[in-house]
């Protein structure tokens, strides 16, 4: 019954707002073809008009709909909604009401996952005192295997050096290498052993600086080129107590293997973040090893106990030439329960992305104005309207930005597409400018001409600088996500250069098919300013859509 109720609701509002939009472009139309004005751009603004009167009839629905993607969005992430996102928007009050109860499914959720994981801290920490003997005992091995052996190292190649002083100095040049090197390596050494001595627990970039200076004595001992490779990672308050620490034992402990049994040459350590899940991918180009047969030895019972303990879990591929190691650690949660910045920076989000799109509409609207030569007054309305929503975007996003206090690839991308719809604006006002000699025909040639020629030129340059700035910022952007993720970024946008290609192409046949242009430097009348901003429209359309397209297809090759 309540399905039932709301469709009617919503066949209700639509059959209303048809007529409504009917009567709008009748009387829009009737209305301009009184004022001698073609029958063709009376019948596309009476649409127009039209069009724009529907969407403000169906805002309601428009709003329920967003909102519902928004809480969808949220629910896609086991991310609940808070009191104040909870809305019932008429006619879809059903489908929110829907939305509420599974809102509370997840709330109840996150606090059974919240108990888990109060209870794995409180396990890794019962687990953490029971190590510290092994730890002990894996360290004298260290010391004995390496430090030890490098200062025998020494002390040989200074007998050695004692030996050759009565030969000359040239015959102690090599034994003085040698302690040198020896020197460089026990330091390395030395460093690795005081970092996994280090009383305080490491973060997330200490992490990263700890397993770099276990890549180095790798690198050291074995001869092999080790990379590390560090991508998106997570903030420290998404990692449970002692997950640090437990990943650099996991992680030393790998690479201690690939010392004692591979016999690599080319070593490569990545760390990322998807999802929820932190990834961690250890390769090496070894002889490999049968991991149905070497299942617990060489190390793997402690890596898959430490694993387990932070509920990951390992993946190992391993054939001569090619090993790999996955270890794969949930992230916490975000605290949404509580967090009223989480919630805020959710909204903002929502509230930058739908005021880019009505940015963007609004610029496309003016293009079209243009082209079909529809009173200026209107194409002024669109760019006014452009200009109040990017303002309102650009405020949502600086706020964006100081809740999550962190450069982010989901920042990088709601600056790149704010960059583009500035540029958009910039030249959209340029060419708006030009249409000042018709508005004051009577003016000196300096007001006339020179102002409106200093001030079009001024926004075109300003344009032209903040296109380039698109280009920089989205450079980042795809720089900050993982390869899977920028492959199919470069991908949408190579499409969508395409399809804009297209529509460029059809709308020259369109152009050219319904008359000739009327071309002015200097334009008298509305139908010759149309005739140039329409012209310098149709040029820059596909120089721009060819430098996004060459640019994102240089991106695709190198990615």
């Amino acid at each position: 019954m309540h399905i039932r109720t709301s469709q009617l609701g919503i066949v209700a509002q639509f059959l209303l707002s048809y007529c409504l939009v009917g009567v709008v472009s009748t009387l829009a139309s009737l209305l301009l073809l009184s004022t001698h004005t073609q029958l063709l751009i009376s019948l596309l603004a009476g649409g127009l008009m039209g069009g724009a009167s529907g969407l403000l009839l169906t805002w309601n629905i428009q709003r329920g709909f967003a909102h519902l993607e928004h809480a969808l969005a949220r629910f896609a992430q086991n991310r609940p909604l808070a009191d104040e996102e909870q809305h019932l928007y008429w006619p879809l009050t059903t489908l929110f009401t829907l939305l509420q109860q599974c809102n509370q499914h997840i709330i109840a959720q996150l606090r059974q996952e919240q108990m888990a994981t109060e209870q794995r801290e409180q396990l890794l920490r019962s687990v953490g005192e029971a190590a510290i003997q092994d730890e002990r005992n894996r360290l004298a091995r260290e010391l004995h295997d390496s430090i030890k052996q490098q200062m025998f190292g020494i002390d040989m190649s200074a007998a050695a050096m004692a030996a050759r002083m009565q030969s000359g100095l040239e015959t102690i040049r090599e034994p003085l290498a040698d302690i040198q090197r020896s020197v460089q390596e026990a330091q390395i050494e030395m460093d690795a052993l005081l970092q996994q001595l280090r009383p305080a627990s490491l973060t997330i970039s200490g992490l990263v600086e700890a397993i770099r200076t276990q890549c180095e004595v790798l690198g050291y001992r074995t001869n092999a080129q080790v990379a590390v490779e560090v991508y998106d990672l997570p903030t420290d308050d998404l990692l449970p107590s002692g997950t640090t620490d437990a990943l650099f034992r996991i992680v030393q402990e790998a690479l201690a293997n690939i010392a004692r049994h591979a016999r690599a040459h080319y070593v490569t350590v990545r760390l990322h973040k998807k999802d929820d899940t932190l990834h961690i991918e250890i390769h090496d180009d070894g002889q490999g090893f049968d991991t149905s047969v070497v299942s617990t030895g060489m190390g793997l019972a402690n890596i898959r106990e430490r694993t387990q303990i932070l509920s990951g879990s390992v993946d190992i591929q391993s054939r001569p030439g090619d090993t790999t190691l996955s270890i794969h650690v949930p992230l916490l949660r975000q605290p949404v329960l509580s967090s009223e910045a989480s919630r805020e920076l959710g909204i903002a989000t929502t509230k930058v992305q739908a005021s880019h799109n009505i940015v963007e509409l609004a610029i496309l609207a003016s293009a079209l104005c243009i082209l079909l030569t529809v009173p200026f007054i209107v194409i002024i309305v669109g760019l006014c309207i452009a200009l109040n929503w990017f303002r309102m975007a650009y405020q949502e996003r600086i706020r964006a930005s100081r809740i999550s206090k962190e450069i982010s690839a989901h920042v990088f991308g709601l600056q790149s597409k704010e960059r583009e719809l500035l540029a958009g604006i910039l030249l959209l006002a340029s060419l708006c400018v030009w249409y000042l000699p018709v508005l004051l025909p009577h003016q000196p040639i300096l007001i006339a001409v020179g102002l409106p020629l200093g001030v079009s030129l001024l926004c075109g340059v300003l344009a032209l600088i903040v296109y380039l700035s698109y280009h920089r910022i989205t450079k980042m952007y795809y720089s900050h996500l993982l390869p899977e993720e920028r492959v199919s970024q470069v991908q949408l946008r190579l499409n969508t250069a395409v399809t804009s290609l297209g529509v460029w192409l059809f709308v020259i046949m369109l152009t050219l098919f319904i008359g000739q242009f009327d071309l002015a430097f200097l334009p008298h009348t509305l139908a010759q300013w149309s005739d140039d901003a329409s012209l310098v429209l149709l040029i820059l359309w596909p120089i721009m859509d060819i430098i996004d397209y060459l640019w994102n297809r240089r991106w695709k090759r190198a990615t």
